[in-house]
């Protein structure tokens, strides 16, 4: 499992395709791809179907990564919650607090 620093520098580093593809629809979103903490990549960043990112204001988005049948290039973000209001009852509760707490939120 990696940590928030290593998924964070994955998103923002763009080192492969999924990464590369998930930025630029983060980007298509209104958010700065470079500026954003990755908390939670699911399964896996090899295998990423889903996440949660923070923005440096604290908003927490909850997003599905529709890999369009394994072809990364055509894949979309098919699912976009802001859950600020909401995320002490999600699953990935404590890899959000400990991203917040990165920005002092």
């Amino acid at each position: 499992m990696l940590s928030i620093t290593e998924l964070t520098n994955w998103l923002r580093q763009e080192p492969d395709l999924t990464a590369a593809r998930l930025a630029y629809l983060i980007r298509e979103k209104g958010l700065d791809s470079k500026a954003i903490i990755c908390v939670k990549m699911f399964p896996d960043i090899k295998e990423a179907t889903g996440g949660a990112v923070i923005t440096p204001q604290g908003t927490v988005y909850q997003f599905g990564f529709n890999r369009a049948g394994m072809i990364v290039e055509a894949a979309i973000i098919d699912e976009w919650l802001n859950i600020t209001k909401t995320y002490m009852g999600h699953p990935w509760r404590d890899e959000i607090l400990a991203g917040l707490a990165t920005i002092g939120k």
